[in-house]
């Protein structure tokens, strides 16, 4: 497009421009014809025309990287405020780079990694639904470092503000979600131990959250799906994105390959405890590290994909408070836990593996077919000091899945058919274990191999008045069971341009639950799902049923509030917490339902130098178990969350931090225990004592308001090296600078009966870090 055609198409209202401008040849003024201008991490990119003119259109507002390249010249990174409308314009030179041309080969095939095909892009707004990206990750005022599920928080989605054991969507348990990779199921994605998410940052572009009406092609999961898309190859050279910091480091590169395919590979890792003295049990020690492959390639007129997900984690803590045997623990994998080892530690570890092969393919006009194949993976393991002698945990789950859906699309609706077969295979077994491991007494061992077929039909509609509506319906056959069906509907009305109004229903069903206790003491640390499947045992398919209503407002440029809510029914929930007070189910569990309800307030504004971003929700749930109820512990009353976010310079920023939760219960334990919240001065986090008797009703007692604020700050280096341009961001952030005492749990001392506070972290460095790309 020329500077003319951009200024007619500004004055029809045609367009919206962000950033416009030319590229020139530094020496002759020449301009540069077919250069590459991207906004990095904001999936922009234009490519210059024959007057070397260029448009981004639509960039969000804040500091961004602006990168222009072109075969024969040194490519330069800028530094842009980008205000929240309007437009600005950034003429660039570019410096000659004569270089000697190489054969190449040209495939007439071409998709961006990760990227869904063009028909499978959703044309109708769904109630509930959100999607950060990885610009929002990096740059949201209110994490510390890079984490999509943190990222999530907010919006009726509540995390433990310090050690996050899950996503609690709406009401709902951590083990109430589907997590996606590329459309492919990964089980238990979580670390712990100074990490949340498995999910490398470096190499996932977006993560699509669905609270209310997910996509008919799932179920299985009462409360969210979390569609993670991975990042995408950008230029013909390899990318590679890495960071080290306190919690641990990690590696990410992408690129092309020959014959039109593509290629991601990244890597994390870590050990907490690693910087506390060895000489002291009391520290919680492991490791845990998370990795993903992924190929992609033209075959059969289509596009195939082969993605490989694993991610592991083991810790140790200290049984007892003179922390014996901590240094004498036996190997770290999830089948390595020693049986018998009666003066080890409590161990934990879990492991998960997922493997996917897809294809799809356009049929012609505005139809394509897409198919997918997967295996998903997870083992569990725990070795426990309890009182009446160890225990000796495992647990598992084996899925083998495949899906076939049809997709037909038009300019005002769309179409979406196909079916699912999936075979999971779940296991748990708790032995109390001797001091020989052949002699051993089975608690308990529950095994199921529920078979689920089911058949979708989702259509999407754009009215002439502007309403849009969706309506799906999910047919499934769970274990030879009568089939259980699952309507889900949407509508939005965009009332005028700057507000618009969204209402929804969905019911849907989870056939596969867990057996940990969440609200055990340790949960904070040991948070994966311990499978159990509705077939036998008095496990019956949950159900959930959930009504939302939200309107979001634009009232003027970089302002956006909400407000939304949302009540819910949730029947056939397996409960641990009424049995035992143990981390994980010993003999026996409940069956209840929950009533949930709840709201959120949200505003955001992003100006040229700044984001600020206000979260308020409120709500209540309700755990029914026979005659009696109580209260979930992430169940908090109201929960404040306030971040800022300035770009004091184009290299440097700064941010600021505060989260105020109140009334969230708690259930009083006997100790012994004692617990030290992590931090980098004192080298880790410190926990001693196996909790496991109650002393009094679950979630009977109340803990004080939660208030924390940190400050943060980010500073960037931009160079060239060895033709390649190299960005170099160093971090640091200060948590707690108010110092105050919160507290996360108490315990009891089971002869005075006298109250002991588990304090939450106090005032220290939260972390600090370096992160490149190049």
């Amino acid at each position: 497009m020329s500077v003319s055609v951009l200024c007619i198409a500004l004055l029809l209202g045609q367009v919206q421009v962000s950033v416009w401008g030319t590229v020139r040849d530094s020496e002759t003024g020449v301009p540069v014809v077919s250069a590459l201008v991207e906004i990095l991490d904001a999936g922009r990119t234009s490519v210059t025309d024959s007057a070397g003119s260029y448009v981004l259109s639509g960039v969000p507002a804040g500091a961004r990287q602006l990168r222009i390249s072109s075969l024969g010249y040194k490519s330069r990174t800028l530094g842009v405020f980008v205000p929240a409308d309007g437009a600005i314009r950034l003429d660039v030179a570019l410096e000659p780079e004569p270089i000697r041309v190489q054969p190449v080969e040209t495939s007439l095939t071409a998709r961006s990694v990760g990227s869904e095909p063009e028909l499978g892009v959703d044309r109708v707004e769904r109630i509930g639904s959100r999607t950060v990206t990885q610009w929002d990750v990096r740059t949201h005022p209110g994490l510390a470092e890079p984490d999509f599920f943190e990222a999530l928080g907010g919006q009726g989605v509540l995390l433990d503000p310090e050690n996050p054991s899950g996503l609690h969507v709406r009401g709902g348990s951590s083990d109430q979600n589907l997590f996606l990779v590329d459309g492919f199921p990964v089980y238990s994605p979580y670390h712990a131990g100074g990490q949340f998410s498995a999910l490398n940052p470096d190499a996932i572009s977006r993560v699509e959250l669905h609270t209310v009406v997910a996509p008919s092609a799932w179920d299985g999961a009462l409360s969210g799906v979390v569609d993670a898309r991975t990042q995408a190859a950008s230029a013909d050279q390899i990318g590679v994105r890495g960071a080290l910091s306190a919690t641990g480091a990690r590696l990410t590169t992408v690129g092309r390959l020959p014959l039109g395919a593509q290629a991601l590979l990244s890597a994390r890792w870590g050990h907490p405890g690693f910087l506390a003295p060895s000489s002291e049990a009391s520290y919680v020690r492991g490791s845990f590290s998370d990795g993903l492959a992924k190929v992609e390639a033209p075959i059969g007129g289509g596009w195939f994909e082969v993605l490989a997900f694993t991610s592991d984690n083991s810790l140790r803590i200290a049984s007892a408070l003179t922390g014996a045997g901590a240094d004498s623990a036996p190997g770290s994998g999830a089948a390595n836990l020693a049986v018998g080892d009666v003066q080890g530690p409590n161990q934990f570890s879990w492991r998960s593996r997922s493997y996917g092969l897809s294809w799809e393919r356009p049929l012609g006009g505005h139809t394509a077919v897409q198919a997918r194949l997967w295996r998903a993976d997870l083992d569990v393991a725990s070795y426990w000091r309890a009182t009446g002698g160890p225990l000796a945990m495992s647990s598992g789950r084996r899925s083998h899945g495949s899906q076939l859906m049809l997709l037909a699309d038009s300019p005002a609706s769309s179409w979406r058919l196909g079916f699912n077969v999936e075979r999971d295979r779940t296991f748990y077994t708790v032995v109390a274990a001797s001091t020989s491991p052949l002699l051993t007494e089975s608690l308990v061992e529950i095994r199921g191999e529920p078979e689920v077929f089911a058949a979708f039909a989702e259509h999407q509609r754009t009215l002439e008045s502007g309403v849009q509506v969706l309506f799906g319906l999910r047919s499934s056959l769970v274990a030879g069971k009568r089939p259980r069906l699952a309507p889900r509907l949407s509508v939005h009305w965009p009332v005028s341009s700057s507000l618009s109004v969204s209402a929804g229903y969905a019911r849907t069903h989870q056939w596969v639950q867990s057996l940990r206790n969440p609200e055990s003491l340790v949960d904070n640390l040991f948070n994966p799902n311990l499978p159990i499947a509705a077939e036998g045992h008095g496990v019956p398919i949950a159900r959930a049923d959930q009504f939302s209503l939200a309107l979001e407002a634009q009232p003027m440029a970089g302002v956006r509030a909400g407000l939304e809510g949302y009540a819910r029914v949730l029947e056939g929930l397996v409960l641990v917490a009424p049995a035992t007070g143990q981390p994980f189910a010993v003999d026996s569990f409940s069956i209840g339902r929950a009533q949930a309800w709840g709201g959120a307030i949200n505003v955001e504004l992003i100006g040229a130098r700044y984001r600020a971003v206000l979260d308020y929700g409120f709500g209540a749930v309700t755990y029914d178990v026979g005659s009696g109820t109580y209260r979930p512990g992430f169940a908090v009353s109201h929960s404040l969350a306030a971040s800022l976010g300035y770009q004091a310079s184009a290299t440097l920023a700064v941010r600021s931090a505060l989260r105020v939760d109140l009334g969230r219960p708690t259930t009083l334990v006997k100790g012994p225990f004692e617990w030290e919240a992590c931090s980098i001065i004192e080298g880790g986090c410190e926990a001693q004592g196996s909790p496991q008797e109650v002393a009094g009703p679950l979630s009977g007692t109340r803990l004080p308001p939660y208030v924390r604020f940190d400050i943060g700050v980010r500073k960037h280096w931009h160079w060239r090296l060895l033709g390649r341009d190299v960005l170099l961001t160093g971090f640091a952030t200060l948590s707690n600078v108010l110092n105050r005492g919160n507290l996360f749990g108490y315990t009891v001392d089971p002869e005075t009966g006298e109250l002991s506070k588990l304090p939450s972290r106090p005032f220290s460095p939260l972390t600090v870090g370096l992160e490149w790309s190049f």
